[in-house]
């Protein structure tokens, strides 16, 4: 009974104690739970009022307005002149634009192909600058006749940076709207007697009670100001009880006790939550006495009909929430200086805040696959149930989901809480052995990612093609070979690489991973192929029920087949399957992987090549599966100690792919294509029993 009840009381023994040392901090308390609750009705008003005030200014302002009409008839000027006379605080003032009439009827009648190359842009903002020697408060105004000799065009000529300029422009240009449209009534009565155009009269009926409205516009704002507002309140706790308890020495006087690291890891990560979860509470008080005061006018005045249950239906982001404290103490467990653990808020804030975003993507389902996506599910929770549209099959996945990513998160704390490991500090040595290699692995990575996003994109932009084969061929190998060779100078003292969790350094080839493995082992990962083709074709059908393709991709997915289609099957599948196999195993799984094995578990390793390897493809919707396919192409190297089976593997997955998705696929009617897939078991036995070659 005792041995039951010790647990308990040494749980509560740590909490109560953090508590305590929390509640004696007033100045931070007071600075990350009370003062942004302060600052709501500051904040709120304060917005309102300078949208108020900047509003009245920029109305009653004067803006100049210089225009020429003389290249239209006198029965069409005339009408132009009344419209722009007749709007408030505007000064007309006539000029000659007969350049930019000019240049408006060559932009016009160029040549198509002329008038891509032509920077036409260039010269309006030229003339524009000549005309106007300074920055000004001045909108010019064009006009000119091209495509309807008897309808005039009008070119508004304005600078987007100048705020007077905007203001002109917005005035000139709701004139002219109007005035279009009164002339095309006025046509079609004065040649048909009515207007065939009117067919009826639309009116708009919003059925939304004000209580929805108000919770549908806090919906796509509150799940990004939660997890600002958690940071704000947990992360001054958890610097307290990791990083500022280490920095100060007391932290070593509880490992030394009796105690289990389980207890003291859920002990701290109690008072983080509570104090993040009072932070949330006293937030939300805020917010609903800002609405009761009726202080969310203007832009957020659809808040104004919020009810306290549903602001407190709210706390339904409370498993969101215990994940983000569990991750804060994950990440400030290892601080060892309350510096260092500052250093570490903005990351975990963005890893946070960016699933979060997905609120703002209109029409997005609440399903189960969204549901477990950490804090996106949490985000879509609370947009549903501040609607009024809860779903529970969807919030109950998201609630055992996110309490399953807390556990994982507090069992790695509790192991860092081990008493014997966390105290015994690495020699220099040591931490140089063991963080150097994987520090530049990750720094390669990132590169190697970045290089793709900017100088890929660079090059592809000119050429698509070409750009492609400059980027595989060029930029992946010589960033391979850099990062290689860069990796014998990270190594270390050689007395220190016994420490290193893979081999040391011993040529470029084998830092690429170049080396001849076994026949059988590159069999096998061929074999594997079908499997992997056959698992990604339903992973992406049931991954686009959930998570439907943006139509703005849809294009780009056309212009893809298009090219398919046009070029060779040689070409296709040299740029789309053998080039990325080779050139893309050559940077990730040879040169990336070998340095963050050094540094790293196997598992840690590939997890963070896989990452890097999914983030280069730039997508969204292909992050998980390609994630995936990294992870077990790194696998595959490191059993077989080269990267050539993961080549042939990866370029014949990438060919079988680019076959089935241009419709070129041989074999496919045949009787025996769809058991194709099971060649998985062999190649899988193959991969077991074939030993690699020995170092």
């Amino acid at each position: 009974m005792n041995r039951q009840i010790q647990p308990k009381r040494q749980f509560w023994a740590v909490l109560t104690c953090e508590l305590r040392q929390l509640v004696r901090d007033k100045r931070a308390l007071f600075a990350s739970i009370v003062l942004p609750m302060l600052l709501y009705p500051w904040l709120l008003a304060g917005q309102n009022k300078l949208s108020e005030i900047s509003e009245n200014q920029m109305a009653e302002r004067t803006v100049q307005v210089l225009y020429d009409l003389s290249q239209l008839s006198e029965e069409q000027s005339i009408p132009i002149l009344e419209a722009m006379q007749a709007v408030e605080a505007v000064e007309l003032e006539s000029f000659d634009g007969t350049v930019f009439a000019e240049l408006e009827e060559d932009a016009f009648l160029t040549d198509p192909v002329a008038r891509e190359e032509a920077d036409f842009t260039g010269q309006r903002r030229k003339l524009y600058r000549e005309i106007l020697p300074k920055e000004s408060e001045i909108l010019i105004v064009g006009h000119r006749k091209f495509a309807f000799p008897g309808r005039p065009e009008v070119s508004i000529y304005y600078d987007v940076k100048n705020n007077n300029s905007n203001e002109a422009r917005k005035r000139m240009s709701s004139a002219l709207r109007q005035l279009e449209g009164e002339q095309k009534q006025a046509l079609r009565i004065k040649l048909l007697g009515f207007d065939p155009g009117a067919f009826l009269d639309g009116g708009r009926v919003d059925v939304a009670s004000e209580e929805e409205r108000g919770g549908a516009k806090l919906g796509r704002m509150l799940p990004m100001l939660l997890v600002l507002l958690l940071m704000s309140g947990g992360a001054f706790a958890a610097l307290s009880v990791f990083a500022g308890e280490r920095e100060s020495g007391t932290l070593e006087t509880l490992l030394v006790q009796p105690m289990s690291p389980q207890t003291l890891a859920y002990g701290k990560y109690a008072a983080v939550a509570i104090a993040a979860m009072a932070t949330l509470l006293a937030n939300l008080a805020a917010l609903y006495m800002c609405v009761t005061l009726g202080l969310t006018t203007g832009a957020n005045s659809d808040m104004q009909g919020i009810g306290a249950m549903r602001l407190l239906s709210a706390m339904l982001y409370a498993p969101g929430a215990l994940l983000l404290c569990a991750m804060l103490c994950l990440a400030l467990g290892r601080a060892r200086t309350f510096r260092e653990g500052q250093y570490l808020l903005l990351p975990i804030t963005i890893v946070a805040a960016i699933p979060s975003a997905i609120v703002f993507q209109p029409g997005l389902p609440h399903n189960v696959f969204l549901a477990a996506i950490p804090f996106s599910g949490a985000a879509l929770t609370l947009r549903d149930v501040l609607q009024g549209q809860l779903t529970l099959a969807p919030t109950g996945v998201m609630v055992v989901s996110h309490l399953f990513w807390s556990w994982l998160a507090l069992r790695q704390l509790a192991r860092q809480m081990d008493g014997e490991s966390a105290l015994v500090a690495d020699s220099d040595v040591q931490k140089a052995a063991r963080q150097g290699p994987a520090r530049h692995g990750k720094r390669w990575g990132f590169a190697g990612v970045l290089a793709v996003y900017v100088i890929g994109s660079w090059l592809q932009s000119k050429d698509m093609l070409g750009g492609l084969a400059w980027m595989l061929w060029g930029l992946m190998p010589l960033m391979a070979i850099l990062c290689a060779l860069r990796a014998k100078k990270r190594m270390g003292p050689e007395s220190s690489q016994g420490l290193q969790s893979g081999p040391g350094y011993k040529s470029l080839t084998h830092e690429l991973g170049l080396r001849l493995p076994p026949i059988g082992m590159v069999l096998g990962g061929l074999l594997m192929v079908p499997a992997l083709g056959w698992g990604m074709e339903h992973f992406l059908v049931l991954q686009t029920k959930a998570l439907p393709i943006p139509s703005s991709m849809a294009g780009s997915g056309e212009a893809m087949a298009k090219i398919f289609d046009e070029i060779s099957l040689a070409k296709l599948l040299f740029l789309f399957a053998l080039s990325p196999g080779f050139c893309e195993e050559l940077f990730f799984r040879g040169a990336v992987l070998s340095s963050l094995r050094r540094g790293f578990s196997t598992r840690k390793a590939l997890l963070w090549q896989a990452l890097f390897f999914a983030a280069a493809h730039a997508s969204v919707h292909r992050l998980l599966p390609t994630a995936v396919i990294g992870f077990l192409l790194g696998g595959l190297t490191l059993r077989a100690r080269s990267i050539w089976p993961a080549v042939f593997c990866h370029a014949t997955y990438n060919g079988y792919m680019v076959l089935m998705g241009s419709k070129r696929m041989p074999y496919m009617d045949a009787a025996w294509f769809p058991y194709l897939p099971y060649l998985a078991i062999p190649g899988a036995v193959l991969l077991i029993i074939v030993r690699p070659r020995e170092e």
